[in-house]
């Protein structure tokens, strides 16, 4: 699957709020400064898609933690068991309904989402 142009940098967002969410896709790419991310696209009630991005190397140590920590959050939500030292399939994110809190941001093109807080889905939690 790919992304044109116009998905990855719509202006359109979604009201800052909390919702619920699923993953509909998790695929790793490279940043417009040649760093590996991973891009995550969650869909929303309304949907609409926001998307989210882990910047995973060549980026300031402080910066790596946060996204690390982002990251695992994402993971916990999905309810995704990390292995120490082994690889992070990316896959096993991709359909699972989590709850996210979104706010609303400058970037380099126009108002966008971010995603502050990932959370497993309340009535996943109870499962």
């Amino acid at each position: 699957m790919r992304f044109s142009k116009d998905e990855l940098f719509s202006n359109e967002v979604v009201p800052e709020g909390t919702y619920s969410a699923r993953v509909t896709a998790a695929r790793e790419r490279h940043s417009q400064a040649g760093n590996p991310m991973v891009v995550v696209s969650l869909r929303v009630p309304s949907g609409h898609e926001v998307l989210d991005y882990f910047v995973t190397a060549g980026i300031p140590a402080t910066a790596l933690a946060i996204a690390r920590r982002r990251l695992l959050a994402l993971c916990d939500a999905c309810r995704v068991t990390i292995t120490p030292d082994e690889e992070l399939d990316l896959s096993l994110l991709i359909g699972a309904v989590i709850e996210i809190d979104v706010t609303i941001s400058a970037g380099k093109r126009g108002r966008r989402n971010t995603v502050t807080r990932y959370r497993p889905a309340p009535d996943e939690a109870s499962s």
